[in-house]
């Protein structure tokens, strides 16, 4: 077992190191390879293409990680050359010819290889490359096919020249600066700072770098990652098969309620009939009864009034005192009694709720996670009493770090960016703020007018609503603010981004009041604008008061706060109604902040019930997050990459780790 696990890790090794030798754009063996800033290689010609495609503003997203990339002022051929995957290559096809030449093609084998030029060169095309004076001074480094190793020393201790003085080699780096010199710079602008040796501080950073390579604990993490991934690919295998699986249980299941019910409605049908049948037979004899005595009292009844009209002293004396007794029994008779006659069998059918047909039917539920109502003490010190999830890697605890502690504002908008900051808005203020979650605040941008919502774009800037200004801004890397949209015919309030058909995608909520006006049914709508900010989709649906919006990128559903209508959409992409959730079932909700978690789940900010609900696309109540003191306040939510959920209160933000299993669908 041990050697064919070994066996297998050898060949998984194997398979990721031609992987690895492979253009993610093309899935061909590399040509120019280039190395982004992100650490990622691609075929120079892929890569030029992607960015002409795909580029925006001067920035593009990386192929692989979507990580934000600035073009360089020289294009993408600036970008270093990758030399190591030549040698992963070689390594893993030994039988490899020798290296054309770039200029003179296959037929001529490469000698040298030119680091400005990025070009490998015959030995002809040598002589005349340092012959020319425009290249007399590149770099040139000596091909050897079969020793890589050597080959790629030979390009790391290549000798480096300064930019700023002409043949003059590079020798040192500067600490204070952490720019490479020559001797000449460190006389000119670097004469008091501390300077280093610059193959020793190489081999130092070198060495460092290499610790941080071997270490266990990045080693067990990529493999941790890589085991979920597969986990992941697995589950998306089965999960089709279960869900049909589900499914036909659903429909066994309600098969034999039916059968249960088909036989009680047949045995009920039987009792009626019985009960009806009885019931039937007994009236009948109480019908001929009581119309024998109807009959004997009324000949009664009529003979008395005879005799009084038309009789003689005789006939009184004959029959007038037995009439008498006759009339005066009937008198002493108790009335039919109707009730007991007439009063019947009835079927009464039972009144049908949904939580009845839930009961019978059955919920939906994971059955590897469990609710469970905790108490503890924070960091700051008091009780909380708050509802926590329990999945599979144990459970959530809640903490009190709190960021931005010195705002005395409303937070009425989160953005993350990744790498554990967000960009945060406050309502009636026009500033944004970057933080962390160590509670820094990293950048402040006055956006100049008041903002209400933000969101991060698909190349890492954020795009802000203004509701009073009537209008969308844009900051880019720089911190630089710019119009997106300069005056929109409604007031702004929720706006997020996502990947169309076309491209990216700015999908924003307008209503024609502001936070504080009084809606009029129906004035509210969702509009769809693209990268460059022009109206692509018109009022793809309608709302009252539409105060915040989120999407679920994989599916690309989204999900409206109304906090006026109370209720919580949500639709399909196109502006379809996929489900709601609000009034209907309690009667003071009131969502204000709203987001997708990462498993299709939708997280909103009850504010009237001060709590923190979880809801399925499907508009199906889930669980309830936290509650009680904890969510006193609280305005907005939003979820990021890393599985945090930020939770904005007036005047403070905490990020609350719920990692992936801890919320489940």
């Amino acid at each position: 077992m041990t050697s064919e696990k070994g066996k297998s890790q050898a060949k998984e090794t194997s398979n990721e190191a031609k992987d690895e030798n492979k253009c993610q754009l093309c899935s061909k063996l590399f040509k120019k390879p280039k190395l982004t800033p992100c650490y990622h290689t691609f075929c120079l010609e892929c890569l030029e293409n992607y960015v002409q495609k795909f580029s925006r503003v001067g920035h593009f997203k990386c192929p692989t990680c979507k990580g934000d990339i600035t073009i360089p002022k020289g294009g993408i051929k600036t970008f270093q050359t990758n030399f190591y995957v030549d040698q992963i290559h070689n390594k893993t096809t030994p039988n490899k010819p020798q290296v054309p030449c770039d200029i003179c093609g296959p037929y001529k084998p490469a000698e040298t290889f030119c680091l400005d030029c990025d070009e490998n060169l015959c030995a002809a095309c040598t002589a005349s490359h340092m012959k020319m004076k425009i290249t007399s001074d590149h770099l040139l480094a000596e091909l050897a096919p079969y020793d890589n190793t050597a080959f790629l020393t030979r390009k790391s201790r290549a000798p480096l020249y300064c930019t700023y003085h002409s043949g003059e080699e590079i020798t040192i780096v500067c600490k204070q600066c952490k720019h490479p010199l020559c001797k000449l710079c460190d006389t000119d602008n670097h004469r008091n700072h501390v300077v280093k040796g610059f193959f020793d501080e190489a081999d130092k950073a070198k060495l460092k770098l290499k610790t941080i390579v071997e270490n266990s604990y990045i080693k067990t993490n990529l493999k941790s990652r890589k085991d979920y991934i597969e986990k992941i690919k697995s589950e998306l295998v089965n999960l089709p098969k279960r869900m049909k699986k589900d499914i036909r249980k659903v429909e066994m299941h309600v098969k034999k309620l039916h059968s249960m019910l088909e036989a009680e409605k047949k045995n009920i049908e039987k009792q009626i009939r019985d009960e009806y049948f009885m019931k039937t037979s007994q009236m009948q004899n109480e019908l001929v009864e009581c119309q024998k005595k109807y009959d004997h009292n009324r000949g009664l009844l009529t003979g008395a009034k005879e005799l009084l009209d038309s009789g003689d002293d005789q006939d009184f004396i004959h029959r007038g005192s037995s009439l008498y007794d006759s009339l005066a029994l009937l008198n002493m008779e108790a009335p039919a009694d109707e009730k007991q006659a007439l009063g019947g069998v009835r079927f009464e059918p039972t009144n049908v709720t949904s939580e009845m047909v839930f009961a019978l039917i059955g919920r939906i539920k994971d059955p590897l996670v469990e609710t469970v109502e905790q108490e503890g003490e924070n960091e700051a010190g008091p009780q909380y009493h708050v509802r926590v999830a329990r999945a599979r890697v144990g459970v959530v605890h809640i903490f009190s770090r709190e960021v931005g502690t010195v705002m005395t504002i409303a937070v009425s908008g989160i953005a993350p960016m990744g790498n554990g900051r967000a960009w945060i808005a406050s309502s009636g203020y026009p500033y944004i703020r970057l933080v962390d979650v160590n509670g820094t605040m990293l950048e402040v941008v006055n956006i100049g007018c008041n903002v209400d919502d933000l969101t991060k774009t698909n190349l890492g800037g954020c795009l802000v609503t203004c509701s009073g200004k009537k209008c969308i801004k844009y900051v880019n890397h720089q911190l630089e603010v710019s119009d997106f949209i300069s005056h929109t015919f409604q007031h702004p309030h929720g706006i997020f981004s996502r990947i169309g058909q076309e491209g990216e995608e700015i999908v924003v909520s307008f209503s024609d009041f502001t936070s504080k006006g009084t809606p009029g049914y129906g004035n509210g709508y969702i509009d769809v604008f693209n990268a460059k900010g022009d109206l692509i989709k018109n009022t793809i649906s309608r709302h009252q008061q539409p105060i915040r919006i989120d999407t679920d990128r994989p599916s690309g559903d989204y999900c409206v706060a109304d906090l006026s209508a109370g209720t919580i959409t949500v639709h399909e992409e196109d502006g379809k109604v996929r489900s709601l959730y609000g009034k209907q079932t309690f009667d003071t909700f009131t969502p204000y902040g709203i987001c997708f978690d990462n498993q299709c789940g939708i997280i909103v900010v009850d504010q009237e019930q001060n709590r923190i609900i979880r809801l399925s696309r499907n508009g199906a109540f889930l669980q309830t997050l936290i509650e009680g003191n904890n969510t006193r306040g609280i305005t907005s939510v939003a979820f990021d990459e890393d599985n945090y959920l930020w939770i904005a209160k007036k005047c403070a933000l905490n990020p609350q780790s719920l990692g992936s299993s801890t919320i489940s669908a």
